[in-house]
């Protein structure tokens, strides 16, 4: 009881105080004058942090407050303590002192950091490089032509370009050129290079994940006289950040004046380090100082953008640039990423040698990506990779050389490599950039804990955008809960979202439940509402895999040809080749030989300067599919065999060991070889999971097999092939009745399968001898 009346006497005492009043009040005002800071910061584009300033102070500050306002604010005069006369003014004294030295401008150490690169003679190099902390992402929108003088329009696309050279001198800062930017223009219903709102300009910047964005008109084009407004605005918040109208004698002035005032609204005179200094070269040296020559390579780099049914335009532009100016190396450059694509292999090479000697006086993100570029077409892979690692130490802010790591070493199955650059890049700052393709990579290892954790954290940060993702499904499904992956996608249907991926990947499911009818038609639902090139594109990949699964070889040759056809329209020639290996495994693996012949032919015409390798390959891919140990020792001479490791780095040498081993019956040695080149390269054994139950079930490991066949059912209970080995399985271990289970589900899945196909001659002869009719 005493308790209760102390407790109530404190209460009171606070009340007689005006304590909670007056805190009240402090609290107040302390979130009126954050807002205003906040306001004011923005508008009048003072030192960044003047909120964190602001409230360090006043938290610092409340203590203080709360002894004075408990002393003194009874009514009536109160005395002051001595203690007070010491705290309250150290108190003040040390929140100014705190607000001014916390939350500063980076100190020269905060802005820099120091990294080791090798040079290409093998030289090691120190190099200066801003920190995270330090750099900003851009990205820059066509400019609306309002002169009324349609000849002009090619200057909407030329400044942007322009600066986008000019911009990136400056180590700071990482701008996505604006060509590329066709794509999110069409995912929004609209057309590149065409004026587009506000709201979309800002969905597209956070699509890319740019700290801001640039937008602005053309006001007048003279003989004497260009103008420009411009307006740079914030992402996050879409605020204007910095604007300004701009004149100059011509385009190449008012790109100069652009860059250097944003240069510096961003980097206030006490957060510079003359360590990062750089020669600004004049814009009109960083393409071509030749108007000409400018106006037709912008014409060809927009022809470009605008994919294969421009591409002869595209060519024809850059190639006048060229020849109307022969210093210009950026048009060489992307005159011969065109060559490339037309088979003019020589021509391409010659373009981009020339390119790379012009382009030594050039600032160095435009050597290396010249010199990335000279790489490929030469098929360097080590060189371009030791240039790809030397890029991102140099430029940590430019998540280019991160993308082409991640995907190189994707390709080639190198996983654990493409996860260690994506955890890379996701401490240099590209954590919505790549935090979803770092995921993919982790849930096709089967690391789903950390999957998850990246797509949490993608969801905290952009909510909007972890809404319409369809990545959760994938989690769901690697962990065999297809019912859950389901209802992602019927949510986001529900929601509205347009995403082509919620058909691709619905019917994906839909396969895996053994609802094929239903999977066919949400497909054909996804073409229907398909409403750019690659999104029809994207679907008819699954609906070729969805033919593939049902080993229906008409359909699956018809939705191939008819991806091509496609393609063809949006890109060059050369892009086939990442569709050419899996088609012509299918044909071994159908058994269609003549068509397989006609088609390891048709791809050495293809590329004539990679004749003799893609012809290799070929033969083998073809040899793989028929799973024909002759065909496959044949294909491999030592020539060839060469040529796939160099194009497969990494323990590729010890998997094509496991697959000889496979087809002479070694089962034990050749699984042992298997699962060497799965812990070398990172990859999940569910990539090789068919041949492993087989292999550890034919060498005796019955219960190897069974514990890779129950986790390869549990996410894809309806795999025809993976039934096929569990059947198998199930004989092998006793299990006679289950195994016709099996074998009654795979005849109706295969009911329509193509007889050709060997998969199918497999059951055939397995169901023959359980004495079944097939």
């Amino acid at each position: 009881m005493g308790m209760k009346e102390e407790r109530k006497g404190l209460i009171e005492d606070l009340i007689e105080r005006r304590f909670f009043r007056y805190l009240g009040t402090y609290l107040a005002v302390s979130f009126g004058l954050l807002q205003f800071a906040d306001f004011v910061e923005a508008r009048y584009h003072l030192e960044e942090n003047l909120v964190e300033k602001v409230g360090l102070f006043l938290a610092v500050l409340l203590p203080a407050f709360v002894v004075f306002i408990y002393n003194h604010g009874r009514k009536g005069h109160d005395a002051w303590r001595p203690f007070e006369k010491i705290f309250i003014p150290v108190s003040l004294t040390l929140g100014l002192v705190l607000s001014l030295v916390c939350f500063n401008n980076l100190s020269s150490a905060e802005l820099t950091e120091e990294v080791s690169i090798t040079s290409e003679d093998g030289s090691e190099e120190k190099r200066v490089i801003p920190s995270l902390a330090a750099t900003k992402k851009l990205v820059s929108f066509p400019l609306k032509n309002n002169t009324g003088n349609s000849d002009l329009d090619w200057i909407s696309l030329a400044i942007p370009l322009l600066f986008d050279s000019d911009i990136e001198q400056d180590m700071r800062i990482s701008h996505t050129n604006p060509t590329n930017l066709k794509y999110r223009y069409e995912t929004y219903g609209q057309s590149f290079p065409d004026p587009i709102s506000f709201s979309n300009e800002v969905r597209i910047a956070q699509d890319l994940y740019a700290d801001y964005f640039l937008a602005g008109e053309i006001q007048e084009v003279t003989s004497e006289q260009v103008t420009l407004k411009v307006q740079l605005s914030e992402t996050e918040s879409g605020r204007t950040f910095y604007e300004t109208t701009l004149s100059g004698p011509d385009i190449f002035a008012v790109t100069d004046q652009l860059s250097k005032e944003l240069t510096e609204q961003f980097y206030l005179p006490d957060a510079q380090d003359p360590s990062l200094s750089y020669i600004d070269l004049p814009v009109q040296d960083l393409i071509t100082a030749d108007a000409e020559a400018l106006e037709l390579y912008i014409k060809g780099a927009l022809a470009s953008a605008m994919g294969e049914s421009q591409r002869q335009a595209a060519y024809e532009y850059l190639k006048a640039a060229a020849e109307k100016d022969p210093s210009c190396a950026v048009c060489l450059a992307n005159l011969s990423a065109l060559q490339v694509g037309i088979n003019q292999f020589e021509e391409a090479k010659s373009s981009i040698d020339e390119a790379a000697r012009l382009a030594q006086s050039l600032p160095e993100r435009t050597r290396l990506l010249i010199r990335f570029q000279q790489l490929s077409v030469e098929n360097d892979a080590g060189s371009m990779i030791r240039l790809l690692e030397n890029w991102q130490k140099l430029y940590p802010n430019d998540v280019r050389p991160y993308r082409y790591l991640i995907d190189f070493f994707s390709r080639t199955n190198m996983l654990d490599r493409a996860k260690e650059y994506g955890e890379l890049a996701m401490q240099r700052g590209h954590r919505g950039a790549l935090m979803s393709r770092l995921a993919d990579l982790y849930i096709r290892t089967d690391e789903l804990d950390r999957a998850e954790s990246l797509l949490q954290e993608f969801a905290e940060r952009y909510p909007q955008k972890a809404k319409e993702s369809t990545k959760l499904a994938d989690v769901y499904i690697a962990k065999g809960e297809l019912d859950k992956a389901e209802q992602v996608y019927e949510d986001l249907f529900l929601l509205g979202v347009d995403r082509i991926s919620l058909y691709t990947g619905n019917s994906d499911v839909l396969d895996r439940q053994g609802r094929f009818p239903e999977a066919e038609a949400m497909l054909q639902d996804g073409l229907a509402a398909a409403k750019t090139v690659q999104d029809s594109i994207s679907v008819m990949d699954q609906l070729y895999l969805h033919f593939r699964r049902l080993a229906k070889f008409a359909e699956l040759k018809k939705s191939y040809e008819d991806k091509i056809k496609l393609l063809r329209k949006i890109a060059p020639p050369i892009a086939e080749v990442n569709y050419l290996n899996l088609y012509l495994a299918d044909l071994g693996a159908f058994n269609r030989d003549s068509l397989g012949i006609a088609f390891v032919e048709y791809i050495k015409d293809f590329s004539p300067q990679y004749a003799e390798a893609f012809g290799c390959i070929g033969d083998f891919v073809f040899a793989l599919g028929k799973d024909q140990l002759d065909l496959i020792q044949s294909s491999l001479g030592d020539d060839c065999k060469n040529m796939l490791l160099e194009n497969s780095p990494g323990e590729m040498e010890t998997l094509l060991d496991g697959l000889v081993l496979r087809l002479q019956g070694e089962h034990a040695n050749a699984a042992s070889k298997y699962q060497a080149y799965i812990d070398s390269s990172g990859l999940n054994a569910r990539e090789f999971e068919g041949d492993l139950v087989d292999l550890y079930r034919l060498s005796g490991n019955l219960e190897r097999a069974r514990s890779l066949a129950n986790a390869a059912l549990l996410s894809d209970p309806n795999n025809p092939a993976m039934l096929l080995s569990t059947a198998q399985l199930d004989q092998a271990e006793g299990k006679e009745e289950r195994a016709r289970e099996r074998l009654a589900i795979l005849r109706e899945t295969w009911s329509e399968a193509d007889s050709q196909y060997n998969k199918v001659v497999r059951a055939k002869e397995f169901a023959a001898q359980m004495g079944e009719d097939w």
